[in-house]
């Protein structure tokens, strides 16, 4: 009897964790919209308060000075591929929101918001995954579209607050 209670709860938590991670606003256009218009081997996950818009293959992420690097140190070359690999960290690129509803926000927390979407105020907790002036991703495919996502799309459905802020996130770290 225990055994079979124990197993009960163990099955009725893993489903409530699994549909909180998986949760999302159905009634939000604009977050729909967006997902949507993800990238093929794109996803996004909600948590209770978090909006995550991450690739389902890894990435590989050489974190270095590139601010004063030869010019060739950012070609797509196999050179620098296999650098990218044997040195960089396995990582996924991702972008990482916090989420409230817009109808709860302060007058301050309204001014600082990132994004807008039909419900909820976004603040962006990290962004991971694109080539900077202090890391370079492979592959360079996801790089790209990990920019696009970053800077087209989000900014072309969600209705801008203050912005991406890509040097304030210690993106590629």
């Amino acid at each position: 009897m225990k055994t079979a209670l124990y197993s009960l709860l163990f099955v009725g938590f893993t489903l409530i964790l699994i549909s909180a991670t998986t949760t999302r606003p159905k009634s939000d256009s604009l977050l729909l919209k967006l997902q949507t218009s993800l990238p093929e081997g794109w996803r996004m996950q909600y948590s209770t308060d978090t909006m995550y818009i991450t690739h389902d293959e890894p990435i590989y992420l050489l974190v270095s000075n590139y601010i004063n690097a030869p010019a060739d140190a950012f070609e797509d070359s196999d050179e620098n591929m296999n650098k990218i690999i044997s040195s960089g960290k396995e990582t996924r690129a991702q972008l990482v929101f916090y989420r409230k509803l817009k109808d709860n926000l302060s007058e301050e927390e309204e001014s600082k918001a990132n994004y807008f979407s039909s419900l909820y105020a976004l603040f962006e907790i990290s962004a991971q995954g694109f080539d900077t002036p202090y890391a370079r991703c492979y592959p360079w495919k996801t790089a790209d579209e990990a920019e696009t996502i970053y800077f087209t799309l989000i900014q072309s459905i969600l209705k801008l607050g203050t912005g991406p802020v890509y040097t304030a996130v210690g993106m590629g770290r």
